[in-house]
């Protein structure tokens, strides 16, 4: 564990940084749009990650990487109902 702590610190140094930002920012968007707007964009995020891992990464299941974001996708329609 500590190797690898070692070989990726710099990754684990941005991660631990830019994690809180990100929350930072969801908090200051709320502050200045509808929450209602916010929260769509930031369930919108979920499938894009979902699939850029799915076909940029090619990490493993694309199938139901794919179905998975289409439910969030559907759910993201009926929020914006």
């Amino acid at each position: 564990m500590v190797a690898v702590a070692r070989a990726t610190w710099r990754q684990l140094v941005a991660f631990g940084i830019l994690s809180p930002l990100s929350y930072i920012l969801v908090l200051t968007a709320i502050t200045i749009a509808p929450v209602a707007l916010v929260a769509l964009m930031r369930e919108l995020s979920v499938v894009l990650v979902s699939l850029f891992g799915a076909f940029v990464l090619r990490e493993g299941s694309p199938v139901a990487r794919v179905a998975a974001s289409a439910v969030v996708a559907g759910g993201i329609v009926l929020l914006a109902m």
